[in-house]
C-alpha cells in the first residue's frame, strides 16, 4: 500500500503552486542482488552481490512554485524532503574472513538515509524582436544528504553519488532549420564507496565541463547533427580519503562527433 496525495493550486493564470505527499519502493538492481563473485587476484580486490538486500522504501514531501512570466518561458522554485529506509550503498572492506587478504566491495542496506534539498529553473525563450530565436536557461540543486550504516556506527554520510551542489546554464539559438546549444555544467564533489574507516573513503572529485551542440534540419526526415563534448578537456578524478591522495585520474580530452539522422 503506497497512498499518495497530490494538491495543485492555481494562484494566478501565470503562477501555479504544487504540493505532492507520497510513498515509493524501488527494488534493488539485478546486479546487487544477484549471487554474483568476481575475484581480482591480481589487484587482490572482490566483487559480490548481495541477495539479501531489501527494496528501497521512502516517504517523499514535494512543493513546487511555477511562474510562467512570458510566452515560452517559466521560472521554478521547489524544495523537497525525502526519508528513505534500506537505502543500497556500496560498501569495502578488508575485513572479510571467507577473502583474507582482499578488499570486498559489496551492496548494503543502510539503516536510514534521507535527502533535504532546493532546487530552482529558469527558461528563457525570445519570442520577437531582434534576439528572437534565443535562448538562455540555468538550473540549481542544493543537496543536504544523510545517510547511517550498521558498518560504522555513530557515524554519518552523504548519500553517495550525490553532490551537495549542481548547476548548469545554457545559451542557445533556434531559428527555422538551425538549431544550436552552448552549455556549461558543474558539480561538487560526491562519496562514491564507503569504506572500513574514513581514510578508505572513495570521492569524486568536483567537475565542471562545457559543451556545444548543433543540429540543421534539411527536411522533415533528414537532419545533420554535430556536437563536441568536454571542450575544457575536463579529467575524471577519485581519490580516496584525503583529496592529496588520487586513486585515479583519468584525461580524455575533448570528443567531436558528426552524424545525420533520418526518418522514412
Amino acid at each position: 500500500v503506497l497512498p499518495g496525495l497530490h494538491i495543485a493550486y492555481t494562484l494566478t493564470p501565470d503562477m501555479m503552486l504544487r504540493a505532492a505527499w507520497t510513498n515509493t519502493i524501488a527494488r534493488p538492481s539485478f546486479s546487487d542482488i544477484s549471487p554474483r563473485a568476481s575475484v581480482d587476484r591480481e589487484d587482490l580486490e572482490v566483487e559480490l552481490g548481495n541477495p539479501d538486500l531489501d527494496p528501497y522504501e521512502a516517504m517523499n514531501f514535494d512543493l513546487v512554485f511555477d511562474l510562467y512570466y512570458a510566452e515560452g518561458s517559466v521560472f521554478t522554485l521547489g524544495a523537497f524532503y525525502k526519508d528513505i529506509d534500506n537505502y543500497v550503498v556500496e560498501v569495502t572492506s578488508n575485513n572479510v574472513p571467507e577473502y583474507a587478504g582482499f578488499d570486498v566491495t559489496r551492496p548494503t542496506n543502510s539503516t536510514s538515509a534521507s535527502v533535504m534539498g532546493v532546487e530552482a529553473n529558469w527558461l528563457h525563450n525570445f519570442v520577437d524582436g531582434p534576439m528572437q530565436g534565443v535562448l538562455l536557461g540555468a538550473n540549481l540543486t542544493v543537496l543536504d544528504t544523510e545517510l547511517e550504516l550498521l558498518e560504522r556506527t555513530n557515524e554519518t554520510f552523504a548519500l553517495p553519488e550525490a553532490a551537495e551542489l549542481t548547476a548548469n546554464a545554457f545559451v542557445g539559438y533556434e531559428k527555422g532549420a538551425f538549431s544550436t546549444r552552448l552549455s556549461w555544467t558543474h558539480r561538487d564533489k560526491y562519496l562514491q564507496e564507503v569504506g572500513d574507516d574514513s581514510r578508505y573513503d572513495l570521492y569524486v572529485k568536483a567537475h565542471t565541463q562545457l559543451d556545444w551542440t548543433a543540429s540543421y534540419r534539411f527536411s522533415k526526415g533528414f537532419e545533420l547533427v554535430a556536437e563536441v563534448t568536454n571542450i575544457t578537456d575536463e579529467p575524471l578524478e577519485l581519490y580516496q580519503g584525503t583529496p592529496s591522495y588520487t586513486l585515479q585520474f583519468e584525461e580524455y580530452g575533448p570528443t567531436l562527433a558528426l552524424g545525420f539522422k533520418g526518418r522514412f
